[in-house]
């Protein structure tokens, strides 16, 4: 069996392409790479939202042709074609010869997976705009309508109305934010990277860890607002969120500015 294994992959190296080789070859080689790229993907599944390895369907054609595209197209660090370095790990006639050529074969599809999955699918705990923020909600907000925008205009009587009202929500939202949260809607508000290197040495946190602290503490005022007058219309709950949220943000820079080690992000946003 072992030299009819690799048997297929010098015919596939002669022939240049799989669609070249024979049936049996071709059988072969597909049902190889799409054994190892279900078996990364359910390696690798944690790093994702999704939790059930068979939704990611991929065929064994689809499996093959991410492996083949691989190998045209990345070389090693050395500068050499992934192929050539594929296939000089064997010798057609060597003993153990496909074991060596699959193990590399094996790495260069752990390598297709992860990218497949940064590409097509969502890391953890990532979502959607157009999902609400709670599902208990008779009119459920999105986080597309937390994104700045305009405020639907309003007499001057209401928008004092809503001011004071946010005003206190916003009080009681800023005094329930971790620090971690306060430094990261500090930098959105200022422009800054949450990548950037002096946010990480000051939060000990990473990017994707910021984004989290960011999107909990603004749907957290979301989420209590909608709560808390599910009997408004929809467009004046929107508008108070915007407001509180708002608030907040500027609560958050003055906070920043009575903190010592917020300075170096004073320096970042100049």
């Amino acid at each position: 069996m072992a030299k009819a294994q690799i048997q297929n992959w010098f015919e596939w190296k002669r022939q240049c392409a799989l669609a070249l080789c024979s049936p049996c070859t071709r059988h072969v080689l597909r049902q190889f790479a799409h054994a190892r790229f279900r078996y990364y993907v359910a390696k690798y599944l944690h790093r994702t939202n999704l939790r059930n390895p068979a939704v990611i369907s991929v065929e064994d054609r689809q499996a093959w042709h991410l492996f083949e595209s691989h190998l045209e197209l990345k070389t090693t660090r050395r500068g050499k074609a992934y192929k050539n370095w594929l296939l000089s790990r064997a010798n057609e006639d060597e003993e153990g010869a496909i074991q060596a050529l699959e193990s590399g074969a094996s790495l260069i599809v752990r390598d297709v997976v992860r990218e497949f999955m940064r590409k097509e699918i969502s890391p953890p705990r990532t979502m959607s705009l157009s999902r609400p923020l709670n599902d208990d909600f008779a009119r459920p907000m999105t986080m597309a309508d937390l994104l700045p925008g305009e405020i639907d205009p309003t007499s001057k009587v209401e928008m004092r109305e809503y001011s004071e009202l946010a005003g206190g929500h916003a009080g009681d939202a800023f005094d329930d934010m971790k620090r971690r949260e306060k430094i990261a809607v500090f930098c959105r508000s200022m422009g800054i990277s949450l990548a950037h290197h002096v946010v990480a040495e000051i939060t000990g946190c990473r990017k994707s860890s910021l984004s989290n602290s960011y999107r909990d503490a603004i749907t957290r005022i979301a989420s209590h607002i909608q709560h808390k007058y599910v009997k408004e219309d929809s467009e004046s709950v929107k508008t108070l969120t915007l407001m509180t949220v708002q608030i907040v943000k500027e609560k958050v820079v003055a906070w920043a500015k009575l903190e010592k080690s917020c300075a170096r992000l004073f320096k970042v946003a100049e």
